[in-house]
């Protein structure tokens, strides 16, 4: 019986997992938008015909895809499954493939702008598809691997250094992808199994109720049983309710604030009477700070190593009832006579956190509701920090840490926007490090990247709070200062130049120096009422200073200079 129970689940969570991936036919249409896109940015490397034929292989794969989107909704999906998932997984490789045809560009054209902007499509449309398709493993690698592999295998074909590079920095950024689409998967399969588990539930106790109102008719005994039994089950039935608000709200919340404000409304309710605190672990794993906190408790200290506690050390409950003779954890009072209990939260293989409760008797912290309270927040915060993640690998540069041209262009549009509304200024800083090319063949391309994250650290630390530091490309940097003036952002230039004029960056056992930059200055809206405008006055600038003998700061429009 329990081998069917088990079999039965697993089919359901098959078939969610199915009805998830037709949940929607914008995927495939967006893959055609895509392709339309990089085939008119490629139109100067490719016939006209050939391009042409290639979009037309994408509308028809996206019609086919659509087509079978169109067929799913028609028929009950617990209807042979396996034969709309191997589709799915059909119309994901047929993309994949088509997406795979853009690593011909080396061959088609020496010109390496052509070259990144297809490596960047690749790794677009990877991270894309890990975020579309986690629900099922196979249409990720079905989509994926078609794409990564004819562009990695002909860059290292192609076998100079810069190629070869960016085919290693492909796969790595791939099998991060990979290994961040599997954890993204797991989660969703685990999440989808505890809500048809809570349905079962919800369905058993239905039907126990249903089944003890039939037989409990007559005696006035039975009567009281009953009422007794039916208030637990709409206890435990209002907690799987709370549970689940807390959790749908847990999976939307994208700040730390947000899930604060969650946990410390629904953690009353679910656990009524029993003050706790939900701590979140660090990314380098060695303190435990509060996340949230309810029923004002007093027995525990609110920052500790994760080795104070014994729930942490064991990897499981720790219960410590009043008065009892276990263990005490290292991160409770002395002075707390009462008892409690520690539940550490895991999620994706780790320790993400941990709930501390007090109660005075350890049976209060053994029952089914915070076994699946702890379970549940484990799970949301694992799921938010995979979130954060990918969130943060989409925005920032690898190698520097700064924000990459992708998020520069998406936050100009809102910041140019904000400032037409309010009347106000945008300072736009431009700056390209000078004989970069030198420096790297001095010391080779690890030393010009030791370089560029040094540049990296000294554009942080000369940044105000709101201010924008991008990694346009290459050894070129944007900054963006809202509010600020001409004057305001010609003084910040210059501070900046003179700041990395006395850099020295050590490198195996050498000092990196001198490091210049040449800088364009441009504002709106005196130089531009639009962020391309201005960003074309600001590099026009930047070269300017570039053949004025660089190191130096151009204001646009003037082209007067000021040299270092």
């Amino acid at each position: 019986m329990l081998g069917d129970a088990t079999l039965q689940l697993d089919g359901r969570v098959r078939i969610e997992q199915t009805r998830m991936m037709y949940r929607t036919p914008a995927v495939p249409l967006l893959n055609v938008l895509a392709a339309g896109i990089a085939a008119a940015a490629m139109s100067g490397a490719y016939p006209a015909i050939v391009l042409v034929g290639w979009l037309a292989a994408f509308v028809l794969v996206a019609a086919w895809r659509v087509h079978l989107w169109y067929g799913f909704h028609r028929i009950d999906a617990a209807v042979d499954s396996e034969y709309w998932r191997h589709r799915f997984v059909a119309g994901a490789i047929a993309m994949g493939c088509l997406w795979g045809l853009t690593a011909s560009v080396v061959f088609v054209t020496p010109d390496p702008g052509y070259h990144v902007f297809a490596v960047f499509v690749v790794g677009g449309m990877t991270l894309a598809a890990v975020v579309s398709h986690a629900t099922y493993m196979p249409a990720v690698y079905g989509f994926t691997l078609p794409i990564i592999m004819p562009m990695a295998i002909v860059l290292f074909a192609k076998g100079d250094a810069r190629s070869v590079e960016m085919a290693l920095l492909l796969l790595v950024f791939s099998a991060v992808l990979a290994v961040a689409g599997r954890s993204m998967h797991r989660w969703i399969e685990s999440t989808t199994r505890l809500q048809i588990e809570r349905e079962q539930l919800i369905a058993r106790l239905q039907s126990a109720t249903e089944t003890l109102e039939r037989e409990i008719s007559t005696s006035h005994e039975r009567e009281e049983t009953l009422q007794a039994i039916t208030a637990a089950l709409e206890d435990q039935s209002r907690s799987v309710h709370l549970l689940n608000g807390m959790v749908q709200r847990l999976q939307e919340a994208t700040t730390d604030q947000e899930l604060t404000e969650i946990v410390g409304g629904y953690a009353p309710q679910i656990v009524p009477g029993r003050p706790g605190v939900l701590f979140l672990m660090n990314n380098s794993q060695n303190l435990l700070t509060v996340l949230a906190s309810w029923g004002d408790p007093v027995g525990t200290e609110m920052d500790f190593p994760p080795d104070n506690c014994w729930a942490l050390r064991r990897s499981q409950p720790h219960l410590m009832p009043a008065g009892g003779r276990e263990v005490r954890c290292q991160h409770v009072q002395p002075t707390f006579s009462g008892g409690y209990a520690c539940y550490p939260l895991l999620g994706r293989g780790g320790i993400v956190g941990l709930l501390y409760i007090e109660a005075d008797n350890a049976a209060a912290g053994q029952d089914e509701g915070l076994n699946a309270f702890a379970s549940n927040l484990g799970l949301a915060l694992a799921n938010y920090r995979l979130r954060e993640a990918l969130r943060v690998m989409s925005l920032r540069d690898p190698l520097t840490g700064l924000f990459n041209r992708r998020y520069l262009e998406e936050t100009l549009v809102l910041e140019f926007g904000r400032a037409s509304r309010a009347n106000d200024g945008i300072g736009v800083i431009v700056g390209d490090l000078d004989h970069f090319k030198r420096l790297n063949d001095t010391h080779g391309h690890d030393g010009g990247d030791a370089a560029l994250r040094a540049v990296a650290q000294v554009l942080v630390g000369n940044v105000r709070k709101g201010d924008i530091a991008c990694r346009h490309g290459g050894e070129e940097f944007v900054l963006v200062l809202p509010g600020a003036t001409l004057e305001q952002t010609h003084e910040r230039a210059e501070e900046l130049r003179r700041t990395l004029a006395q850099l020295e960056v050590p490198f195996h056992g050498k000092l990196i120096s001198p490091i210049t930059m040449s800088i364009g200055v441009a504002v709106y809206p005196r130089h531009g009422s639009s962020p391309d405008a201005v960003l074309r006055q600001a590099d026009k600038a930047m070269y300017q200073a570039k053949q004025n003998g660089r190191d130096r700061v151009v204001v646009a429009g003037t082209f007067e200079s000021v040299s270092g």
